[in-house]
């Protein structure tokens, strides 16, 4: 009986990447490269903006690249040294409407930093 061998990673990321689908099908080719390359490809070929952004760790940032007229999204993260990988692609993007700030039941300042009351 043989043993199954792995399948190179190289190899596996050509199968995900020939995948049909409006997103993948244009920017499949970059998995990860500079930033400042990353930024541009989103931006000026495919018309994308930054839409939200989060710090996933001390050295890493997830960035939200929306195309607004499709809907389309990328999920690029990127690191202090430079680099930026996509790791999520999708459609349907979504703008949610921001969450109002609690009021505060006091009747004062929201912010006890500026409540001279304290």
């Amino acid at each position: 009986m043989t043993t199954p061998r792995p399948i190179p990673a190289c190899l596996a990321l050509t199968v995900l990447a020939a995948q049909p689908g409006p997103a993948a099908a244009r920017i499949a080719d970059v998995l990860c490269a500079p930033r400042a390359q990353m930024v541009e490809r989103l931006e000026r070929s495919q018309g994308a903006r930054l839409e939200n952004r989060g710090i996933r760790g001390p050295d890493v940032v997830l960035e939200v690249w929306v195309r607004p007229e499709s809907g389309a999204w990328t999920l690029v993260q990127s690191y202090a040294n430079g680099q930026a990988c996509i790791v999520a692609m999708g459609e349907g993007w979504q703008e949610m409407a921001p969450k109002a700030a609690p009021a505060d039941t006091r009747g004062g300042p929201a912010d006890p930093a500026r409540d001279e009351t304290l």
